[in-house]
């Protein structure tokens, strides 16, 4: 006779309930390897990162990139919201350094934010395409504190000097995204 936890008056449902769950002790699989992004089986790794809050995910990335960013999900997560995340998003997207801004005083009005003080502007060392902007507008709303408000990308104005290193094509904006 096999052992129960089940009572005397346990239901026929309850019985076949414990008889099909009794083989998942059996299945060979590690629980622990599934939680580490080191050894998760490369078809599970999209789990793993929706399981621990990654917040940004590209199925296109390669295995190792989608390792990195689980692994560092947990540590991103402790500074999320400050001004060094911020710069470290930046440099980690390939912007670089940058200056970010804070609280705008009296410096540059902006209608419909009456919370000045909340709100930023980033300035960037080199130019920001029009698709990388909106982009960035979507990274730094996830990763900015929430009280704050972005006002603007601003970076060296575009100019076509006719060297073909930039199309005007629209690709491109003249030095800024509000």
């Amino acid at each position: 006779m096999r052992e129960t936890l089940l009572p005397p008056n346990a239901t026929q449902e309850e019985r076949h309930i414990e008889a099909a769950t009794a083989r998942l002790g059996k299945i060979p699989i590690e629980i622990s390897r599934l939680w580490n992004p080191e050894t998760c089986p490369a078809d599970l790794l999209p789990w793993l990162a929706w399981a621990l809050s990654v917040d940004q995910w590209d199925s296109d990335w390669d295995e190792r990139t989608q390792r990195a960013v689980i692994e560092q999900s947990a540590k991103t997560h402790r500074y999320k919201g400050t001004l060094s995340s911020i710069r470290s998003l930046l440099r980690g997207l390939g912007f670089g350094e940058v200056t970010v801004i804070e609280g705008l005083g009296r410096e540059k009005p902006v209608s419909g934010v009456p919370e000045l003080w909340a709100c930023y502007r980033i300035l960037f060392q080199r130019l920001v395409t029009t698709a990388e902007a909106k982009m960035l507008k979507k990274s730094l709303k996830a990763w900015a504190p929430a009280r704050c408000h972005l006002v603007s990308l601003e970076y060296p104005p575009f100019h076509y000097d006719f060297s073909q290193q930039a199309l005007y094509n629209g690709q491109y904006s003249y030095g800024s995204h509000a």
